[in-house]
């Protein structure tokens, strides 16, 4: 299966709010298996949910998973919505379409989100901590959100590679308008 490129920050689709899903069709089960290989196979950082707004499509669907091992089930989730939520958490963020940069982030501890299965089946998931985070951002893409619009302003770090570090990495703080420029020029680079 073939993976589809990821659109990173400043790209106008990722501002854009994507449209309902009204037929699930051989083209839409496509796209949901490159979806899966291409959050599979990302690793600046490990893919656990992508939207199809991040691979250039304007339609309203995620995927999402627990973590990034390879054996973790992956939920798919077509015009989902959060029905329920209650309870707040906060930790980092990062995503696919901003890679290297990851910042704090509140969301709600527990939510209920609902949407139509790939099998065409009314889905129902109650989701805690983690999995509960990755749905909040993925939809958040679908209505043109990115996690740093949301990001406390002094929380924005770059993830640099440092082995000596326990996680692999060390933190380097930016800012906004800095992030900003940087995507700007990976992105004239990948032209």
């Amino acid at each position: 299966m073939s993976t589809l490129p990821i659109r990173i920050y400043g790209d106008a689709i990722l501002r854009k709010k994507a449209k309902p899903v009204t037929q699930i069709d051989g083209e839409l089960q496509q796209l949901i298996a490159q979806m899966t290989e291409t959050m599979r196979t990302a690793d600046s950082p490990p893919g656990v949910g992508l939207a199809a707004p991040q691979v250039g499509r304007l339609v309203r669907v995620v995927i999402a998973r627990e973590d990034a091992d390879e054996d973790t089930p992956v939920h798919c989730l077509i015009n989902p919505r959060v029905v329920e939520q209650e309870g707040e958490q906060t930790d980092s963020e990062s995503c696919l379409s901003l890679p290297t940069l990851c910042g704090v982030v509140g969301r709600y501890l527990r939510v209920l989100v609902e949407g139509i299965g790939p099998d065409e089946k009314e889905l129902s998931l109650e989701l805690e901590v983690l999995l509960a985070r990755v749905l909040q951002h993925e939809i958040d893409h679908l209505n043109g959100v990115l996690f740093i619009d949301r990001a406390q302003p002094d929380s924005l770090n770059w993830l640099i590679p440092d082995e000596d570090e326990e996680d692999g990495y060390r933190l380097k703080p930016t800012a906004l308008e800095q992030v900003g420029q940087v995507f700007e020029r990976l992105r004239q680079k990948r032209q």
